[in-house]
């Protein structure tokens, strides 16, 4: 997934209140793996 996504996926859990909005969800997944790769979406 691209960042935009999981900010996405990030926010929604926030309003669904499953989710600290303080929560540092950018340690939650990496994208070192598939940066180089063209994955259309």
């Amino acid at each position: 997934m691209t960042q935009n996504r999981w900010q996405k996926t990030r926010d929604f859990m926030v309003n669904a209140k499953l989710l600290k909005a303080d929560t540092d969800w950018k340690q939650a997944y990496t994208t070192e793996f598939v940066e180089h790769m063209q994955v259309k979406p």
